[in-house]
């Protein structure tokens, strides 16, 4: 079975989205650097299947799928791979010229399970919160990928449900980079 992965940039002060439900506390600032996205690219490797919530998408519709490597090490093998977009609300989705995202209407938490059980790579969520919340409460994910970055942005969005009690975790790997930033990797 392939594994769900939630991997999101995060605020030293646990926040995965600001106030106004963007990630400009990280895109303003020189975190992400070459040492990060070599990471990334390692991780994209592992990866066969992105899923999308319709904030994500749109946020990375407009950006993504008009980069090259030139511009960010991992655009093309990110712009390669199939993307599923849950949206109620979109008529279609689109991906560029790369013709490999995915509308799906249908039950998210129903479709998920039938990607893991299908053969493949992992599958990984990026952004999405309302998404990877269900996800999470669903109990689908098996890993989850923090990216801590050394900026504090004092309100905004938790990756977690509020609901949420007690979540243990079991960390498996942390790596810290020059620039402040932290990976934690942890399994449920």
């Amino acid at each position: 079975m392939r594994k769900l992965i939630i991997q999101e940039f995060v605020s030293v002060d646990g926040f995965v989205a600001d106030r106004n439900k963007t990630t400009a506390f990280f895109d303003s600032n020189p975190l992400i650097d070459a040492d990060v996205n070599q990471e990334l690219l390692k991780f994209i490797h592992t990866l066969d299947t992105i899923v999308l919530g319709r904030n994500t998408y749109e946020m990375f519709v407009d950006f993504w799928p008009n980069t090259s490597n030139e511009e960010q090490i991992v655009a093309d093998d990110l712009n390669r791979l199939p993307k599923f977009v849950f949206s109620k609300s979109l008529q279609e989705v689109h991906w560029g010229t790369w013709d490999n995202a995915i509308l799906v209407s249908s039950d998210a938490i129903d479709y998920v399970k039938e990607l893991k059980a299908d053969h493949g790579k992992d599958i990984v969520v990026w952004g999405s919160i309302s998404l990877t919340q269900s996800l999470l409460r669903a109990g689908l994910v098996d890993q989850i990928r923090l990216f801590i970055c050394p900026i504090a942005i004092g309100q905004g969005y938790h990756l977690f449900p509020d609901e949420f009690d007690l979540f243990s975790l079991h960390l498996e790997q942390s790596i810290s980079y020059k620039n402040g930033v932290v990976q934690l990797v942890y399994t449920i």
